[in-house]
């Protein structure tokens, strides 16, 4: 069973954005025993500040896509821009204005 987890641990760090240096310096310091467990504690929290910044970015990538989805959509219905081009930058309904703030920050 040590041996699922740990391949589901080097999996979860090596998404988070870790090396294979950084993750056998990991499981150094496991073998170092609780010694370490300092050590191991700052980085997964130095990760997960990681995953939460990208996480973030993301999310305004994500704003911004859904945003344009619906802007061509309403463009190719009206045949044009110029109404859309009206309502920028904050007159737009408002499920489509918190994409468009979330992804102009």
């Amino acid at each position: 069973m040590y041996e699922i987890e740990a391949l589901h641990l080097i999996e979860c760090l090596k998404k988070s954005g870790l090396g294979i240096k950084e993750i056998n310096q990991f499981f150094s310091w496991v073998s170092e025993g609780s010694a370490s467990f300092e050590k191991r504690k700052e980085l997964f929290e130095a990760r997960k500040e990681a995953v939460e910044a990208e996480i973030k970015s993301l999310q305004e990538t994500l704003s911004l896509l859904e945003f344009k989805c619906w802007y061509y959509s309403k463009a190719m219905e009206d045949g044009t821009e110029e109404y859309l081009q009206a309502m920028l930058p904050d007159k737009l309904p408002s499920d489509i204005q918190k994409l468009y703030d979330a992804s102009h920050k």
